[in-house]
């Protein structure tokens, strides 16, 4: 998927419109892995102006934060326009809204990946500030929209081995979700190993995102694991303040 460019490095562009620049697997997964390979990789992404700037090897394009949801659908045009300034060889995008942008640019020939790292037909059900009503006709027509215009892309990442089946006619590969080992330290001495475990979480802490699920986990490790513990890291919603 990565060509050699006798010229200058591989120049990939990574576009977001709806996660922040530095989530853990648009930047630290898949960003810095990429810089450190020796790609020359850009993040166009919601951020301030004064975040703009090159971190680990990626740098940022910011582009306003958007105030609203829909004020977030009406800068599209913008996304557009630093993608086409941009002349990268790989486009990769992570947010199925940004899909009709991938497809305008694989019709004049550029290379798209799509990261399609959520159930996204299945976040669309649990989108609270979407009318109960109208949740499964949206959800169906993400599902739809997704499947026709990922599959007129060169390539379709996913998280989990069960999104086989609804991108099966695309090509495709997957970047699990696994932490990275080499930012993990192993335990000094056997001893210290057996006196306590502990599991670490990173993102959000809805319930839409797994919290009580995380809860369930815990109470299922304690049985094995008495003195386990939780450090969970991420934003907690107004609603469990």
């Amino acid at each position: 998927m990565i060509a050699t460019i006798e010229d200058h490095p591989t120049r990939v562009c990574i576009i977001t419109a709806a996660h922040n620049p530095f989530d853990q697997r648009v930047f630290y997964k898949e960003a810095v892995s990429l810089a450190e390979a020796g790609l020359d990789v850009t993040i166009i992404g919601p951020a301030h102006e004064h975040q703009r700037g090159c971190y680990r090897g990626v740098y940022l394009e910011p582009v306003p934060v958007p105030s609203s949801r829909w004020w977030r659908f009406l800068s599209h045009g913008r996304f557009l326009r630093l993608a086409w300034r941009m002349q990268a060889d790989i486009y990769h995008f992570h947010d199925p809204e940004l899909l009709p942008i991938g497809c305008i640019l694989r019709a004049v020939g550029r290379c798209v990946v799509y990261d399609a790292h959520e159930n996204f037909p299945a976040v669309a059900l649990s989108r609270t500030w979407v009318p109960r009503l109208l949740r499964r006709p949206l959800s169906l027509m993400v599902d739809v929209t997704e499947r026709i215009m990922a599959c007129r892309l060169n390539v379709v990442i996913w998280v989990v081995d069960e999104q086989q089946a609804r991108f099966r006619e695309c090509r495709f590969t997957a970047v699990y979700n696994f932490p990275r080992l080499k930012w993990f330290h192993p335990w000094p001495c056997p001893e210290a190993a057996s006196q306590e475990a502990e599991l670490i979480h990173v993102g959000s802490l809805s319930r839409e995102r797994g919290s009580h699920f995380l809860l369930e986990v815990m109470r299922e490790l304690h049985r094995t694991h008495p003195t386990v513990r939780l450090n969970a890291l991420g934003v907690l919603p107004y609603a469990c303040r």
